[in-house]
């Protein structure tokens, strides 16, 4: 079982191997003592803060698992500070035990040419303005309130679709069902894999990121997003306020009048989109792989116990 493997493989392989520092990227690390230093990546406590988001049996596995290997680990690492307070609150976790450690945009994501939009649009068939989300479809990412803002645009006479981006998550049909129910359902382009090489086009050719998400432990579409040159709608909860900061428009997730409202301001008043568009763009550069690799081996050193190298031998 997957526990075993966790538990009692993976320490004799350490043991073997003579690791000095284990890094479990997402979530787990072994809960038994081992002489190895050992670091767990933890990205959000979604399972906690949005009830319903998962099945009850697995909220209750990912609430075990989150709490046993926090508590075996060395160090948590958090990638934001709502996620670190989240731990904290709602996991018991010490403050002095997590470090945060933001994650950013792919380097290769910048604004597109004129000419790569064009192609892009012109095989996916987006004729119209679109509004774009990015991420798996499933019910905290608010989707019923993208419909919502879909509908007031095209009400007052814009002719816009929304770009619906990503695979079918957790418990999606009945939204599946809400988007073949909706008076729009004909301006909703479902986009179901988007290849790397096309993400910044896709971006880019945009009017407008929604990102009305209930809770993100990050959000990283809409750094990508703003990293592209596409202006970014976002929900004011969980981690997005962090992480957009002036770079966009936060939004209560539910509030489609003032989404709506946004969006047709950017849509009419070139100024204004192009200030936004040169915010998120600065504010995209505020992150770095390479600065979020720089923090994790400095962890990875504060962790070493004395007279020791985290450098030495690591997995």
């Amino acid at each position: 079982s997957g526990e075993w493997w966790l538990n009692v493989t993976l320490p004799r392989l350490m043991r073997r191997e003579r690791i000095d520092l284990l890094h479990g990227p997402a979530y787990l690390v072994p809960w038994r003592p081992t002489r190895a230093t050992k670091v767990v990546t933890v990205f959000d406590l979604v399972y906690e803060r949005v009830p319903g988001a998962y099945t009850p049996w697995f909220a209750w596995y990912l609430r075990r698992v989150v709490r046993l290997s926090a508590r075996a680990a060395d160090g948590v690492l958090a990638i934001s500070h709502r996620t670190g307070s989240d731990l904290t609150e709602l996991a018991g976790v010490a403050p002095s035990k997590i470090r945060v450690v933001p994650l950013a945009a792919d380097p290769s994501l910048r604004p597109p040419a004129p000419e790569a939009v064009a192609q892009l649009r012109r095989r996916r068939g987006l004729e119209r303005p679109y509004l774009l989300y990015v991420g798996t479809i499933e019910p905290r990412k608010g989707v019923a309130t993208m419909l919502r803002v879909i509908e007031r645009l095209r009400a007052s006479g814009r002719d816009v679709e929304l770009a619906l981006a990503g695979k079918v998550g957790w418990r999606a049909g009945g939204l599946l069902r809400l988007i073949e129910s909706s008076p729009v359902r004909a301006f909703v382009r479902r986009i179901d894999y988007v290849p790397d090489e096309d993400l910044a086009a896709l971006y880019g050719g945009a009017e407008a990121l929604l990102y009305l998400s209930a809770y993100e432990g990050f959000g990283l579409p809409p750094l990508e997003a703003m990293a592209c040159g596409c202006p970014v709608i976002a929900s004011n909860r969980g981690a997005l306020p962090e992480v957009v900061g002036d770079g966009g428009v936060l939004v209560d997730p539910d509030d489609d009048a003032r989404a709506a409202g946004i969006a047709a301001q950017w849509m009419t008043d070139h100024a204004a989109r192009t200030a936004m568009i040169e915010k998120g763009l600065r504010r995209a550069a505020a992150f770095s792989w390479s600065r979020a690799a720089q923090q994790t081996l400095e962890y990875y050193e504060a962790l070493a116990p004395p007279g020791g190298s985290a450098h030495a031998n690591l997995l």
